[in-house]
């Protein structure tokens, strides 16, 4: 919770004038959204119709940050996820369930790049087989985490784990076998990164682990943009 806050924070100092200016008419981002929706659910469909071995786990989620209905977060979805799980299992009406599940299947799709999402799937999957196949999610979870795994190796900033959600760096930072001492959260030009300071749960070592997260915050603010609003993550 601590980390989401001083997230939100920092988003709202860096992109202060950059939501000024939009309101004038003027942005730096574009929103491309319109490019993004189709190529995302083209991979989306291929990974469920076929896991195929070389699926490209890294250009999936590049296209995730892209898409309208991307979310840094995951935790509203995971709210819709649940509340349509619950109305899919507890409903007396046939067709209501059906709808429900219809619905849940859509939320997940969705967000299939979205590692939280994934894991809250996973978690459900086991619980009643409606809501999919285990493996399937397993296979899922470890592919976007080998890709976020691939992308660097956090010792500086310039090799920093590039985080396209929060929940990446979460699961990161436990499949790396690390206890999380502090987070700081930091510019340095136009990259944005939080510096986690670790220790190695294997040797007891402490070393600072770099993870750039440029993308999900700039991203929001072209989603924020788009709807003519003030910049607030937290709406994101």
């Amino acid at each position: 919770m601590m980390r989401r806050v001083l997230f939100i924070i920092l988003a709202m100092i860096i992109f202060a004038p950059l939501s000024a200016s939009a309101q004038g008419g003027s942005t730096n981002h574009t929103d491309r959204s319109y490019v993004a929706n189709p190529k995302y659910q083209a991979m989306a469909r291929e990974a469920v119709a076929d896991k195929p071995d070389d699926f490209d786990f890294g250009r999936f989620r590049s296209r995730y940050v892209s898409t309208s209905q991307y979310d840094a977060f995951g935790d509203n979805v995971i709210e819709q996820m649940l509340s349509q799980a619950y109305k899919m299992q507890n409903s007396d009406n046939e067709r209501a369930a059906v709808v429900a599940l219809l619905a849940y299947k859509k939320l997940v799709t969705d967000h299939l790049a979205n590692v939280a999402v994934v894991v809250q799937a996973l978690s459900l999957s086991r619980t009643d087989r409606r809501f999919g196949n285990p493996k399937f999610f397993l296979w899922v979870r470890d592919g976007l985490m080998q890709s976020v795994i691939k992308s660097g190796d956090g010792l500086s900033l310039t090799t920093a784990y590039d985080a396209l959600t929060l929940g990446e760096e979460s699961l990161l930072i436990s499949s790396l076998n690390l206890k999380l001492i502090k987070t700081d959260l930091r510019k340095s030009g136009l990259t944005y990164y939080n510096m986690h300071a670790v220790e190695d749960m294997a040797n007891g070592e402490n070393f600072t682990l770099f993870v750039n997260i440029s993308r999900p915050l700039k991203r929001a603010q072209v989603q924020a943009g788009k709807r003519d609003t003030n910049f607030d993550i937290r709406r994101q």
